[in-house]
């Protein structure tokens, strides 16, 4: 009896080590899925919205998204998510576009699909009107949608219509006090008008309170302060940290340097 028993914990455990294997992350988890069950869309769309996000495993994430509607070619879910996975790959904009397409043909009242065709109606040049009726049509669904409202803005904003932008990111930030992204654009938009630059500063500090590790509001903070007598020291502090966080920004460091060395 006690050696059936010992042999049966042991068993246990070795199962019980297999099973946890594929607990380690979701990939694995729904690559076991996979392996044991047949035409499984569930777990080819979660397999490929969890690649999505992982570096390097665009097209890994695609074929799965892909393998999801070949099996339940209805799902609007699966069409939007294959969709934001395309808009990400260079040259594949007029893919993502037919799968935002495809999931508003599924779901004609959805404000996320019309917002996710506006985010990739924003990039190709000379496609900002079309984006900023995608925009519109996702808030006449659903008019307390901040992330509409805010993309809405960054769109009129880069059209020029800076009063109007200004007025979408304050909408976003009434629905959304703590959207980062919004009180950053806010701040983008404020710093165009050269009188406004202590209230973009201010969007800017409230970003960074929200979210300190925002390298782009430090970015942009260091761009408003360096344009205030006496405050170089400031933005230089501003560069470096947003430079710690990101060193993409290293450009607009080199800027602010040569500004220094010119100052004195």
């Amino acid at each position: 009896m006690g050696v059936a028993a010992a042999l049966l914990c042991l068993g246990c455990i070795v199962l019980t080590w297999r099973q946890l294997q594929y607990w380690r992350n979701s990939e694995t988890l729904f690559l076991h899925a996979l392996d044991v069950t047949q035409r499984n869309h569930i777990a080819e769309h979660h397999l490929g919205t969890y690649l999505a996000g992982v570096p390097g495993r665009l097209p890994d994430a695609i074929e799965h998204l892909q393998a999801a509607l070949r099996i339940q070619p209805d799902s609007f879910r699966a069409h939007a998510d294959l969709g934001n996975a395309l808009s990400k790959l260079p040259g594949r904009a007029g893919d993502a576009l037919a799968e935002y397409q495809a999931a508003l043909k599924t779901d004609p009242g959805s404000a996320i699909a019309y917002n996710d065709l506006g985010n990739t109606l924003s990039k190709p040049p000379g496609r900002l009107p079309d984006a900023i009726a995608q925009y519109d049509a996702a808030l006449r669904i659903r008019p307390d949608y901040a992330e509409a409202h805010n993309n809405l803005g960054s769109a009129l904003a880069s059209s020029g219509r800076t009063s109007d932008a200004i007025a979408q990111f304050q909408t976003a930030l009434r629905l959304d006090p703590d959207y980062a992204e919004a009180h950053n654009n806010l701040g983008l938009a404020l710093a165009a008008m050269p009188e406004r630059t202590a209230e973009a500063i201010a969007e800017y500090q409230a970003a960074l309170r929200i979210k300190p590790d925002y390298a782009e509001a430090r970015n942009n903070l260091g761009t408003a302060l360096s344009d205030i007598p006496g405050r170089l020291p400031d933005a230089m502090d501003q560069y470096e940290a947003a430079l710690r966080l990101g060193p993409n920004f290293r450009r607009s460091l080199l800027q602010l340097g040569h500004r220094a060395i010119e100052e004195r």
